[in-house]
């Protein structure tokens, strides 16, 4: 097979994926009310739940409030290790010590997240999100048995269970594809971290 007809297939095999794309689609948004959107980043993996409150409003504008609730297992491999407190860091001692005692310290730690967002679409296709919410990180383990003398008489019987609040604040661009599909691709910031990229799968009905 020549090249020209290897090339005419891939157009045609393509060419209803593409049109389906709607890339400029001026669609409105009356029929499409509600949105459900999974994220995932080295912080948190989310469920973004939300509904078009102004669906009447603009021609193909679409505006999206959602109520976003999310879970994380900080450890010292991921990005939640620069929040962890200095109690869960590493002591001194032998690299397999170490690493026992960071495993040990950090395996109670819990992550959690709830936030409101907006996200806007200028069209059928292109828009952009922005979230803000609260963060912390909860210590729900009963404490390292290894733990030395003075931290367990510093800590003993007054252990706090939330040990770090913080607020994450997310931003990113949003593509909807195929009529209902939405993709995000954005980034999570914390204080103390760089941005972390988020991606995001969701619908729209």
């Amino acid at each position: 097979m020549s090249m020209k007809k290897i090339l005419y297939t891939i157009v045609t095999l393509l060419f209803p994926s593409l049109c389906c794309a709607q890339i400029f689609s001026s669609d409105d948004w009356n029929d499409q009310k509600t949105m459900i959107m999974g994220k995932w980043s080295q912080l948190y993996y989310e469920l973004n739940v939300g509904i078009n409150v102004a669906p009447d409003t603009y021609n193909s504008c679409g505006d999206f409030v959602y109520f976003s609730v999310g879970y994380g297992k900080p450890n010292t491999k991921n990005a939640w290790r620069k929040f962890l407190p200095d109690s869960q860091q590493s002591a001194p001692g032998s690299k397999d010590e170490m690493l026992e005692r960071t495993d040990d310290s950090t395996s109670g730690l819990h992550a959690g997240t709830i936030g409101l967002g907006w996200q806007h679409f200028f069209n059928h296709v292109i828009g952009f999100h922005l979230q803000a919410g609260w963060g912390f990180i909860a210590d729900f383990g009963s404490g390292s048995s290894s733990s030395s003398t003075t931290d367990a008489s510093s800590d003993g019987e007054t252990k706090k269970t939330f040990i770090y609040n913080t607020v994450p604040v997310q931003a990113g661009l949003d593509i909807n594809l195929w009529n209902n599909l939405n993709l995000q691709v954005g980034a999570t910031y914390m204080w103390k971290e760089i941005p972390i990229i988020t991606i995001g799968l969701g619908a729209t009905f």
